[in-house]
């Protein structure tokens, strides 16, 4: 790229200022100019409006609007924008209003989407941004080359993992629908957890406020109360309250988030009709610790969404040191199904969907069936922490705890350290490559693929950088060694008793 070249563009990423002033979520990007000496100067600029976007070559670039900048519009590649507001709402003013109802017919014509540019533009980008404004709340930003083939790779993993809802939030009904949805699912999800006492009470808070984009909730039938093993997932159909079908209701914006209705006994007010009726060795699935006289979780939770970001704050209302919050749940699956899907779908899909289970080759695949703590966003100085915890068989349960009081200082936010395995590894290099001012100007013009963090507390900046940018035997050792995102602090198995760990 030349100096001519670089004059011209606007580089975005967001300030040190940008991120003390998050909570206005305007999104601060840098432009980029040089000197005679060639040395980069940063200023900083703010998206005004996402004008359109095309295709170069294989690469989809966006015009861009900036707020008191004075040298017009400019094109930029996806990865330079960190502006999740501007480019859904760019997203949601190209969609059509009756898009949803040709979603199975756009993602059956993946393959050959590219043969009709047009299509792709208009119809398939759209979906994309707001399909990846929900990987880790929008708290880092994958700046991989946004290419045609990364889009469609990204949109056949929602179709094949019945991840469908994440694409209806364009599709915005009306606020009295929104709440007579909103007691059904709580209603339902209520039933789920008489069931599995285990799992802590989560309090679903939606907008009161007609949106302009609004994220439905997970569908029920996605969601699981404990982890569950391979073999239970392949016989699902005998392990009902683990996962129960889809209600045919359609609920917020045409999602269907419910379960079906013979699951539940006649009279709704009644516990649950498997809870009657299912022999207690089955119910349990594989074997458990007894949770009726051994309580794990005690603190009551809420789950809120952010504009732009998803389901992105998870919380706490109060809470004591080492106080456990929740199990992370899953399929367990062997790690190489981890490693499978790095290479087929993805750094976004297997970053954010497998979990590595220390001590086993086993991992937890989040793709399809989760649980609300699928929805903690990333942060560089996390609240929360997670810990082996003894389930009463030989796989321990994942337990995310609070590392120190979750109060009004911090909100009561839950957040965790996805990337703290990558540490080492960003370390490393830039301690051996000398970078001009702006890591991210630096490899950007590299044209390195790496992650950036956009959490508001002692920021990383760049949490992980892809080992493309190294030799090939170096490229290949993190699919050969990927078991998951390493989140366990130690090796120790803890227990819990009456919601306190067990020295």
């Amino acid at each position: 790229m030349t100096t001519k070249d670089i004059k011209k563009k606007a580089k975005s990423r967001k300030s040190k200022n940008a991120i003390k002033k998050n909570a206005s979520k305007s999104r601060k990007c840098d432009k980029i100019s040089t000197q005679n000496t060639g040395k980069v100067d940063t200023e900083f600029y703010e998206v005004q409006d996402i004008v359109r976007s095309r295709i170069e070559g294989r690469e989809i670039q966006y015009t861009v609007k900036w707020t008191n900048w004075n040298g017009g519009d400019t094109e930029e590649a996806e990865r330079r924008l960190v502006c999740t507001e501007k480019l859904m709402g760019y997203a949601a003013r190209t969609l059509k209003s009756s898009y949803v109802t040709n979603l199975d017919f756009f993602l059956r014509n993946l393959d050959t989407a590219l043969s009709d540019l047009v299509f792709f533009t208009n119809t398939l980008i759209p979906l994309s941004i707001v399909a990846e404004a929900t990987v880790f709340g929008s708290s880092v930003k994958f700046v991989t080359r946004d290419n045609i083939g990364a889009k469609i790779m990204y949109l056949k993993y929602i179709k094949e993992h019945n991840q469908m809802h994440l694409l209806h939030s364009f599709l915005v009904p009306q606020i009295d629908r929104v709440n007579s949805s909103h007691i059904q699912y709580d209603k339902e999800m209520k039933y789920q957890r008489q069931i599995f006492e285990d799992y802590p009470f989560v309090k679903i808070f939606y907008p009161t406020k007609k949106q302009s984009v609004l994220f439905p909730p997970p569908p029920l039938p996605n969601i699981l109360f404990e982890p569950v093993t391979e073999e239970m997932y392949k016989n699902r159909e005998n392990f009902p309250h683990f996962f129960p079908r889809k209600g045919i209701k359609a609920g917020f914006n045409n999602v269907r988030p419910f379960i079906d209705r013979l699951y539940f006994a006649k009279d709704e007010s009644q516990q649950p009709k498997y809870l009657k009726e299912v022999d207690e060795n089955k119910y349990e699935g594989m074997r458990r610790i007894n949770k009726a006289v051994n309580s794990r979780f005690s603190i009551p939770l809420e789950m809120r969404q952010e504009p732009g970001s998803g389901w992105y704050i998870l919380s706490a209302m109060y809470s004591l040191p080492n106080v456990p919050l929740m199990v992370m749940t899953g399929v367990i699956r062997p790690a190489e199904v981890a490693r499978e899907s790095l290479r087929t779908e993805g750094k976004e899909v297997a970053f954010s969907s497998f979990v590595e289970i220390p001590g086993t080759d086993l991992c937890l695949d989040r793709r399809e069936f989760y649980d609300f703590s699928k929805f903690i966003p990333h942060s560089c100085n996390p609240t929360c922490n997670v810990r082996l915890v003894e389930s009463g068989n030989d796989i321990p349960d994942l337990v995310i705890y609070s590392r120190f009081p979750l109060d009004e200082g911090n909100g009561y936010v839950i957040t965790l350290d996805y990337f703290k395995a990558f540490k080492k590894e960003v370390e490393e290099y830039f301690s051996k490559v000398v970078a001009p001012d702006g890591k991210l100007f630096h490899l950007l013009e590299k044209d390195i693929d790496f992650v950036q963090c956009k959490c508001e507390h002692k920021c990383r900046e760049i949490v992980y950088i892809d080992q493309s940018a190294k030799k090939k035997s170096e490229k290949e050792k993190l699919t050969s060694t990927f078991n998951g995102m390493s989140l366990v602090e130690s090796p120790k198995i803890w227990k819990i008793k009456n919601g306190n760990f067990l020295e």
